[in-house]
């Protein structure tokens, strides 16, 4: 079930990175109404020597972080976490960053799809991950695959090790529909984590957390992946073993960003474009599959 993300964040932002002073990064309207995703740091802002707010690595002045760092530590200082948030507060931050900032909306627009490229000049190519998180990140729109990569560009950012996963969970109408989640390590233990799921079932501004942290045997009664499937993609045959839930999570309050809308992600991206330069880099990796849509396409 391919979900989405929320509003761009306003004003008009800078970015220099390692060789590149004076790129424009994004172009934005402001919105009185809302705050979107976090931006990208300044121009003006000086390499940090500090881990990145979570317990990311330290960055030193001849490597500035890429982009999509950037978006992740800022996203991260906005979580407001103290210094000695245990490991499952900040894994339940950064989950709740996502769903309170992403909306769905589903896009197969070029333009707005490689527009990493003109925000990016660190010189490193991104891994797939990343450049799928960053319409998330910086547009606040996106489909399941964007939600999963986003939280796993912010987990990792903070020091958890994540995986990417591919399977089907169940439409409302009952039938099964491809999806993609995440999983991620926490004190020695894998778990389930599936924030679009998650984004589509808040009511009323409640969130139930009942997609967060969840074993293999708690998913598969609304998830498919791995053995579950009839033709698993390789990948997800490799996946580690959940095994156990985490405590359970009581209700909480969201305050979800306003709705974004399709045509201003598309004219910031435009601006983007048109203010940037195309790094020429190719990301690293490629998405697994979905299953439905790959046995539709060998049938």
């Amino acid at each position: 079930m391919r979900m989405g993300t929320t509003l761009l964040a306003a004003a008009l932002l800078w970015l220099a990175l390692a060789g590149c002073a004076d790129r424009a990064v994004l172009s934005a309207e402001a919105s009185d109404e809302s705050a979107g995703p976090a931006s990208a740091v300044s121009e003006d802002a000086p390499a940090s020597t500090e881990p990145a707010p979570g317990g990311g690595e330290a960055t030193s002045e001849a490597a500035r972080p890429c982009v999509f760092d950037q978006l992740a530590d800022a996203a991260i200082a906005e979580m407001a976490l103290p210094e000695n948030a245990a490991s499952f507060e900040r894994v339940k931050a950064a989950f709740r960053y996502v769903i309170e900032h992403t909306h769905y909306v589903p896009f197969d627009e070029a333009d707005l799809t490689d527009s990493w490229r003109w925000a990016d000049s660190c010189g490193q190519p991104p891994t797939i991950w990343q450049v799928m998180a960053f319409s998330p990140l910086q547009y606040g729109i996106g489909s399941c695959e964007n939600y999963a990569c986003a939280l796993m560009v912010l987990l990792e950012r903070m020091g958890f090790d994540t995986r990417y996963v591919t399977g089907t969970t169940y439409s409302v109408q009952g039938a099964q529909v491809d999806h993609a989640w995440a999983m991620v390590a926490v004190e020695g233990g894998w778990y389930h984590i599936d924030p679009q799921l998650e984004d589509n079932v808040h009511r009323d501004g409640t969130l139930f957390y009942r997609y967060f942290l969840k074993s293999d045997a708690e998913f598969a009664a609304s998830h498919r992946w791995g053995t579950l499937l009839d033709n698993p993609d390789p990948a997800s045959l490799e996946l580690p073993a959940c095994e156990k839930s985490a405590p359970a999570v009581a209700a909480e309050p969201i305050e979800k960003t306003r709705a974004p809308e399709l045509p201003r992600a598309l004219t910031a991206a435009g601006r983007l474009r048109s203010a940037g330069t195309d790094c020429g880099l190719e990301p690293e990796g490629a998405l697994p599959p979905f299953p439905l849509e790959a046995a539709g396409s060998a049938g």
